[in-house]
C-alpha cells in the first residue's frame, strides 16, 4: 500500500531533523581530530589522548549509523 511505501510521521521528522544531528557529529569529529594532531596533547599524559581518541570513535560511528538511517529514509520517501 501507499502508507507502507512511504515514511511515518515519526520516520519524517527523524528525517527532518538528521542533518543537524549529523553536522553536530561532524563538529564533535573534527575537534576530536583536531585534538588529537597536536603534539602537545601527547606530551601531557594519556588520559587526553584516550578521551580524544574514545570520543573521535564514537562520532565517527554514529556518523556512520546517521548517514546510513538518511540514505534509508531518503530512499523510502
Amino acid at each position: 500500500s501507499a502508507k507502507e511505501a512511504g515514511l511515518s510521521w515519526k520516520e519524517r521528522k527523524e528525517l527532518e531533523e538528521l542533518p543537524a544531528r549529523l553536522e553536530g557529529l561532524e563538529e564533535q569529529r573534527k575537534a576530536f581530530e583536531q585534538t588529537l594532531s597536536d603534539p602537545l596533547v601527547y606530551k601531557g599524559g594519556g588520559d587526553e589522548v584516550a578521551v580524544a581518541t574514545r570520543g573521535l570513535k564514537e562520532a565517527q560511528d554514529a556518523l556512520a549509523v546517521g548517514y546510513a538511517r538518511w540514505e534509508e529514509l531518503e530512499s523510502r520517501q
